[in-house]
């Protein structure tokens, strides 16, 4: 019973991720985003990463499944249980402190809006931050040259010592 209730959480937090990329593809706006805004989509990858721990623990206590550095009896049916719920915590943490303002309604409409919302303020936020570079440096290209204050070096003048 606890391992469908994990699977059921980590199945929930990995179909939004999927659809919300999914839209932001569809909005032809992922390569853009995904070369900017790496660290978002590379903590969607981490958070999944963890789900998919919780599936190896529900496989290795319920199926029989192992690894060959693993063997069967390494452990007890209870460290699998506890191992697959920390994962399974650990993937919805990693959701919810990465994808607060991007799953707020997690409806089949509200998944796409939140995309389209997320795509248009990573795109504001690109164009505000070049028309404030653009601005500074024409600014700066404008103001006359102040005079320079300090000793002025003369390469081409010799020393001479007395």
């Amino acid at each position: 019973m606890i391992y469908f209730l994990t699977a059921l959480c980590v199945v929930f937090y990995a179909q939004m991720v999927f659809r919300f990329w999914l839209a932001v593809h569809r909005q032809a706006a992922s390569s853009f985003l995904q070369a900017t805004h790496t660290d978002q989509f590379t903590f969607d990858i981490i958070g999944l990463g963890f789900g998919a721990g919780a599936f190896f623990w529900w496989a290795y206590d319920g199926l029989n499944f192992t690894f060959p550095v693993i063997g069967r009896d390494a452990f007890a049916s209870w460290e699998c249980t506890l191992y697959a719920v920390c994962f399974m915590c650990a993937s919805l943490v990693v959701g919810y402190f990465n994808g607060r303002e991007r799953f707020t309604n997690p409806t089949h409409a509200g998944i796409d809006e939140a995309a389209l919302r997320w795509c248009a303020t990573r795109y504001l936020i690109t164009a505000a931050e070049m028309a404030h570079k653009l601005e500074t440096m024409q600014r700066h290209q404008a103001r006359p040259e102040a005079p320079r204050s300090g000793r002025i070096i003369d390469a081409g003048v010799q020393e001479v010592r007395k």
